[in-house]
Formats: C-alpha cells, sequence, structure tokens
C-alpha cells in the first residue's frame, strides 16, 4: 500500500512516532506498521485526546491504549483540553486543534527519539487541502497541498487513496473506531468532504487526481521562485519583512512573506488576501497598520514592515514599592540593589506616584527644562508605536516619573538630597514561575 519510493525514503529515518487517533485512516497505518515492523523504521505511537466528544474520544484512545499492548508498542497519550486552548488564544475548534496537535508533535520530536510524526493523511486528504486552499483565496504556496515531509511530519499516504484504505481494512478484517464529529457538517473540511467533492465528482470523476496534477505544478513552480527569496527576520517575536521586498516580482514578494511567516510558526490561516494587505503597507507611513488572523498585527516601520502578535493594554495598577510586579508582557523590578540595566530614581518621588500601564494624556518633565507628551518623548526615543501601550510608567495623575526600560523624568532623577535610591528594570514575562 505504501509505494516502493515512499518507502526507500522512510529508510533513512531511524525511528518515527505514528500519530493515531483510533480512526480508519490511523488504525490502517498502524497495523500497516505493525505488520511490516520488520522492514520498517522503529516506532511508537503518540494518541492525543481533544476532549471535544466526551466519553467517545476516551473510548477511543483506550481503543489505541489496548491495541498498543497487544501489540507490543509504545503509546504516549495525551489528554488536552483543546476548548479551553482555542478560548485562551482566540482560535476556533478546527484552528486551534490543529495547532494544538502540531506544538504536542513538535514536543514529541523535541524530547523523544522520534525524528519525525507520521500522519495518515492520504490522496483525498491532500485533494481536500488543496481545495480549502483554493476557495480561500490562497496563492501558488497553498496549491501545493501537503508536502511528503515538512520537517516535522511525515505523510508517507499521500499516493495511496481513501477507498484504498477502505477496502484493505475490510479485506483484513482490521478495526478501527469511527469519529462522530467526522459525519457532522459543522466543521469546514467536514462539509466539503461529506457535500461539497461528491456533488463535484458527479461532474468531474477524475476531480482528485486532476487536484494532485495541479498541485505537482504549483510544486515545481513555487521550488523556482524559492530561490529568489528575500529573508525576513525573525527574532522570536516579531517577524520584520524588509523595505527590499518592495523591489521584488509580486510572486516573490508573495513567497517570502509566506516564508518568513512559516518561519515564525504563524503561516496558519494567512491568505493571499492578507498578504497583498501587507503588502499595501509598504505604500504607507509608519504606523500604518492592519490586522491579521490569529490576533498578528502588521505594522509599517522605518526599516520595512513588522509582523507580531497584537499587545492589548492592561489595566494593572500597584502603590509604588520595592518588589517585582507582573504587568502584563513585562516583569518590572523595583530594588534597593542595583542590577545591570537599570534606571535609577529618587524613590521618594516615585512613592508620589502610581505603576501603571501609559495611558493618553500622559506627559513627562525632560531633562533640560519643559514637558513633552509622552507619545512625542517616545518618537523621539524611536520606541515604535507597536510596543508602546505594553509599557509600564510610575506616574502621578497624568504626570510621568519614569518609563520603566526607557528613562526617568526629571523630577525623579537622582540628587544630592536622595535618601533611597530605587533602581527601575523591565525584562520579559515568559509566564514561568
Amino acid at each position: 500500500m505504501i509505494n516502493s519510493t515512499t518507502l526507500d525514503k522512510l529508510q533513512k529515518f531511524d525511528c518515527l512516532a505514528l500519530a493515531v487517533s483510533g480512526g480508519k485512516d490511523s488504525m490502517f497505518l498502524l497495523n500497516y506498521w505493525v505488520e511490516n515492523r520488520a522492514s520498517l523504521p522503529d516506532f511508537f505511537v503518540v494518541n492525543v485526546d481533544h476532549n471535544l466528544r466526551g466519553e467517545e474520544s476516551k473510548a477511543d484512545s483506550k481503543f489505541v491504549r489496548e491495541f498498543c499492548k497487544e501489540n507490543g508498542v509504545e503509546c504516549k497519550c495525551y489528554d488536552e483540553d483543546i476548548k479551553g486552548y482555542c478560548d485562551k488564544g482566540g482560535y476556533g475548534l478546527e484552528q486551534g486543534a490543529r495547532l494544538r496537535r502540531r506544538e504536542i508533535f513538535a514536543e514529541v520530536v523535541r524530547e523523544t527519539k522520534a525524528n519525525r510524526v507520521v500522519t495518515a493523511h492520504h490522496k483525498d486528504d491532500q485533494c481536500e487541502s488543496v481545495l480549502m486552499h483554493v476557495f480561500r483565496g490562497s496563492g501558488i504556496n497553498g496549491l501545493r497541498g501537503m508536502p511528503f515531509d515538512d520537517g516535522l511530519i511525515l505523510r508517507p499516504l499521500l499516493d495511496t487513496s481513501g477507498e484504498e484504505i477502505e477496502r484493505e481494512m475490510k479485506s483484513r478484517g482490521w478495526e478501527y473506531r469511527v469519529d462522530s464529529s467526522n459525519l457532522s457538517v459543522d466543521y469546514t473540511r467536514n462539509k466539503l468532504r461529506n457535500e461539497i467533492i461528491p456533488m463535484i465528482k458527479q461532474v468531474y470523476p477524475s476531480l482528485v487526481d486532476n487536484v494532485l496534477r495541479l498541485a505537482s505544478i504549483a510544486e515545481d513552480t513555487q521550488s523556482f521562485i524559492d530561490k529568489f527569496l528575500v529573508s525576513a527576520e525573525w527574532n522570536g517575536e516579531e517577524l520584520t519583512l524588509p523595505d527590499t521586498l518592495v523591489k521584488c516580482d509580486e510572486a516573490v514578494a508573495t513567497a517570502s512573506i509566506f516564508d518568513g511567516l512559516e518561519q515564525a510558526g504563524w503561516r496558519v490561516d494567512i491568505e493571499q488576501k492578507h498578504v497583498q494587505a501587507i503588502m499595501q503597507l509598504y505604500n504607507k507611513k509608519p504606523p500604518a497598520r492592519v490586522s491579521l488572523p490569529s490576533g498578528l498585527v502588521a505594522w509599517r516601520e522605518r526599516n520595512g514592515v513588522v509582523i507580531a502578535k497584537e499587545r492589548k493594554q492592561k489595566t494593572e495598577k500597584y502603590e509604588v514599592d520595592y518588589g517585582i510586579y507582573a504587568m502584563g508582557e513585562w516583569i518590572i523590578t523595583l530594588s534597593r540593589e542595583y542590577r545591570e540595566g537599570a534606571l535609577r530614581a529618587d524613590m521618594d518621588t516615585l512613592r508620589k506616584g502610581v505603576l501603571r500601564n501609559r495611558q493618553n494624556g500622559d506627559k513627562i518633565s525632560k531633562f533640560g527644562g519643559g514637558t513633552k507628551s509622552l507619545g512625542d518623548y517616545l518618537t523621539d526615543k524611536k520606541i515604535p508605536l507597536r510596543m508602546r501601550d505594553g509599557l509600564a510608567v510610575i506616574a502621578d495623575d497624568s504626570d510621568v516619573l519614569a518609563v520603566i526600560g526607557v528613562d526617568i523624568s526629571s523630577k525623579a532623577a537622582v540628587s544630592e538630597n536622595t535618601k533611597e535610591i530605587c533602581y527601575l528594570s523591565a525584562s520579559k514575562n515568559t509566564g514561568e514561575k
């Protein structure tokens, strides 16, 4: 069932993790591997319970665990609160489940002996993926469909049809679980699979093969374009697309943006229309911006376009004293002891204010005299607009005494009359305790 060319490609891997849900396709993959284990790489099973179908999904996981036990296969199970994950991240259930699964797969490869995670995506799944990209306005990159190997996931069944898998399962008497959610048309892919594709096949019976031929052509075209990509800069939090992008051919610019988003892990749900909106920012002046899916925002900056997660202003407010404070994306430290890179300020002056996030109407007293709106002051300091809402300040009403991590007001400067020196610093809130 897996062709000889694919089998040859599998031989370069020492150990693989098979993603098995208990459904027909994944159980075919697992049965095939068990039956041919002598000629295939070592393997173990990864099972993810999304907890979206109550007892049914728990029974699916139990089925997989029992099969593995009977056949001497190691099984790693993940019990996930996908709904909570989606609510927290602002994702739809389909998108969130897909993102979380990929996070788990990355963890498996990072922390175990597995070189890749193997999924049971087959020829019909590939057709569905390409069509979904077409209907959502994808460019050439989306027409390529799912690759055999994307560096994390292997898909050895892409040349095998769902009909072949079903026929083999029946003839061999291999058991599997039926996921009731696959029968529902509430999810986009299910509606495409259960309603739209069958209707199209009535007119175009060769739909799957024709779509996969298109995907192959797109693969060759994209491979050529990839030779001319412009590199984006990813620093772990922000993706910077350089100004040189506008000098490129449109196809190269588009591919470069998608490549950068892939590098940042933000490729999911970005469509051609979003790429066009990003490119239009190059014709605007800072701080023009455009909202993107998954809580991303693209900003026009002096050196190009920067894409980052939107910073939502928090409303924390604290009385000023020595200590450590969580302020949204920042951890603020007010210390009696010197810290490298910390700002120095007069503590008695700071105690007149409160620790909070910046607000409209804030102003700051400059060294050398005079006051200035905090917005204009931050512009002088070259602090990008996209970063300003997250800044923590100590302020007496609208009179800013310190912008932590940036500067202090002349009013809070240390002088010969200072009794207590406070060292102020800010570090990224990683969520670690």
